[in-house]
């Protein structure tokens, strides 16, 4: 029981996050690197490591993984909280990720939803993605 108790506040604090009007901060986020810990509602495995990461990269590129393998974009971050060019053409390296089905499926199904990402916030150093259909993504800063 005390486990459940824990993930519904878990639950209840992403979903107030995600409920908070703020703009994206002024500092730099170049080169910043996030992984996804909820997404479309439900909490994603992390216990084997990122299931999917999300990299503000220079030259304002997006970039990432799906779990082990690579995720190059022509998708460009802007400082003003905009995604542009998000339905360019997109490279996942072939590498295989052996046990690692579930995170594999729900990174794949985050990176195909970029392609509608309306923006991005900061709100208390967590990155939140909104999409065109009114979901949304929390991800935390990597060290």
């Amino acid at each position: 029981m005390p486990a459940t108790i824990c993930r519904s506040r878990l639950g209840v604090l992403a979903a107030a996050l995600l409920l908070l009007p703020t703009t994206p901060a002024a500092a730099d986020m170049t080169n910043s690197n996030w992984s996804l810990v909820r997404f479309d509602n439900r909490a994603v495995p992390t216990r084997l490591g990122a299931a999917a990461t999300l990299s503000f990269d220079r030259g304002q590129r997006v970039s990432g993984t799906i779990v082990c393998k690579g995720v190059g974009t022509s998708a460009r971050w802007h400082a003003d909280g905009r995604f542009s060019d998000l339905t360019g053409p997109r490279i996942i390296t072939p590498d295989p990720c052996p046990g690692r089905a579930d995170a594999e499926r729900i990174a794949t199904w985050f990176w195909d939803r970029m392609s509608i990402a309306s923006g991005w916030r900061l709100i208390d150093d967590r990155l939140v993605i909104g999409f065109a259909d009114g979901s949304q993504a929390l991800l935390v800063r990597l060290p």
